[in-house]
């Protein structure tokens, strides 16, 4: 017999992580990577492996954590599905990032990683919610990564990402 990990068990680690930081680090190809894909290629798989993006270009503090439920009328689409959010604690873990328009300007985008609990440099102000690289005492924890197709960062357009973790 296996032990079955009940609903409010799921919902109970849900609980956990939606009270950590999250950031979602932006990042590029170093210019030595030897087969940089393209907007009409399927992108590698993301090695998971892996505890770091390739070249990172910054770290963007999420806008919103919220519990998410599963609903075909919902807003959000994600992992192929629709949500809506909820106060009720569920196993489902909304994480929204709105990169402004300043963030990594000029810069083309090929992974994204997911990170929590990432520690910014004593020095840096309170409240910065874009971070560099060098800005960055230590990441945390990649929980998630992604190659995407390829884009490009232009001066002015603003972004939204979300995600919907499931425990």
């Amino acid at each position: 017999m296996a032990l079955v990990m009940t609903e409010v068990g799921h919902t109970a680690i849900a609980s956990a992580v939606k009270k950590q930081d999250f950031y979602l680090c932006i990042g590029g190809l170093p210019e030595d990577f030897e087969h940089p894909w393209t907007v009409e290629e399927e992108p590698p798989a993301f090695d998971p492996k892996a505890t770091g993006l390739l070249l990172p270009y910054g770290y963007r503090k999420a806008a919103q954590v919220l519990y998410a439920y599963e609903d075909p009328n919902g807003i959000i689409v994600a992992a192929d599905k629709r949500w809506s959010v909820t106060e009720e604690p569920t196993r489902h873990v909304y994480i929204e990032f709105r990169l402004d328009a300043e963030d990594a300007v000029e810069k083309t985008i090929y992974q994204t990683g997911l990170f929590m609990n990432l520690k910014p440099k004593a020095d840096v102000p309170e409240g910065k919610l874009f971070l560099l690289p060098e800005e960055v005492e230590d990441k945390g924890i990649l929980l998630m990564g992604e190659n995407i197709r390829p884009f490009h960062r232009y001066e002015g357009v603003r972004e939204i990402f979300e995600f919907v973790l499931t425990f």
